[in-house]
């Protein structure tokens, strides 16, 4: 018998089958949980909707095959789904993306455009790329996604040095895509393990 209003918080702790429903009478469509799913290794995918029984109820095929990254955003009573679409497969490609929306409604996908890679302040040994399957939007509306770049030594072709950034992109004014502003994290010590694998793996 709680209300919360945007922005607040609270702890629900329930036991017996009770069931909690979520009512934004104002915000239609933008209730609900969306899903995008397919066929792994570059199969179709197609948008999905958990209807209010649980199901899952299919809307619609999203007329692409790589699509990650994906964070949901509704304003205005219109959802959309913000994502990055993969180039390819090989080293290239599979480092770039494009800057995508798909209508939550309907499930077509657009490709806005090239994402730039972040910067590679390594020079000739160095390289850049985008980690085009982790994304979200915050409620103000920014996309949010992981980048890096490397100095890897070219006889060993182990990692050496690394930056990892924090790519942004606001959705209200993205460019297509080019609007990004890149943003460094200093790492705790303590995750130096975690991310040696991370960048090993990249």
């Amino acid at each position: 018998k709680d209300t919360l209003c945007e922005g607040e918080c609270t702890t629900l702790v329930a036991t017996g089958g009770v069931q909690y429903e979520w009512l934004n009478a104002d915000q239609g469509d933008c209730n609900g949980a969306y899903f995008l799913g397919g066929v792994q290794n570059n199969g179709p995918q197609s948008l999905f909707r958990f209807n209010a029984a649980g199901g899952l109820q299919l809307i619609a095929p999203t007329g692409t095959n790589r699509l990650n990254g994906n964070g949901f955003f509704c304003q205005n009573d219109e959802p959309k789904i913000y994502g990055m679409i993969r180039r390819g497969d090989d080293i290239t490609t599979a480092i770039r993306a494009d800057f995508a929306v798909t209508d939550a409604r309907t499930g077509v996908t657009t490709a806005l455009g090239d994402i730039p890679l972040p910067p590679n302040p390594y020079g000739l040994g160095g390289v850049s790329g985008i980690l085009n399957f982790i994304g979200e939007v915050t409620t103000d509306g920014t996309y949010l996604f992981p980048a890096l770049s490397a100095l890897i030594n070219p006889f060993t072709f182990q990692i050496e040095q690394f930056t990892v950034y924090i790519g942004q992109i606001d959705v209200f004014n993205h460019g297509n895509g080019s609007n990004v502003t890149y943003i460094p994290l200093t790492l705790d010590a303590s995750t130096d393990v975690y991310m040696d694998a991370c960048v090993e793996a990249f």
